[in-house]
């Protein structure tokens, strides 16, 4: 009985330590080809980072150039709203998910079409 706990939890801890690489979204539909695209998760997350950071900048020049000037409402609600931050949430959300190992995140079906999105 030990031995078997032992497995259990060695298969649960492989599990966690398990980094999903892609996304890969298949499309299906009857009679005609089916459409497989892979997107590199990593390459994802590297792309969130990058235009985070170009956010950020952007906000900080954004905050420096405007100053309230008759007729430029709109620089006022660029300055309370920290786009950079929403973005870096999505990082967030990815990295989180390809933490929890392979699983299927999205499935539908419709008639004569389905969709699956899984990581892997």
């Amino acid at each position: 009985m030990t031995h078997m706990k032992e497995g259990l939890k060695l298969k649960s801890l492989s599990t966690r330590l398990h980094r999903n690489f892609l996304l890969i979204v298949r499309v299906r539909q009857g009679g005609r080809r089916n459409l497989t695209i892979p997107v590199s998760l990593w390459a994802l997350e590297e792309s969130f980072e990058a235009i985070s950071n170009l956010a950020w900048l952007g906000e900080r020049i954004v905050r420096y150039a405007s100053r309230p000037r008759q007729g430029h409402k709109w620089s006022a609600y660029i300055r309370q709203m920290p786009v950079s931050a929403a973005i870096e949430q999505v990082g967030e959300i990815l990295r989180d998910l390809r933490k929890l190992g392979r699983f299927r995140l999205v499935e539908v079906e419709d008639r004569n079409t389905r969709v699956y999105i899984d990581l892997y």
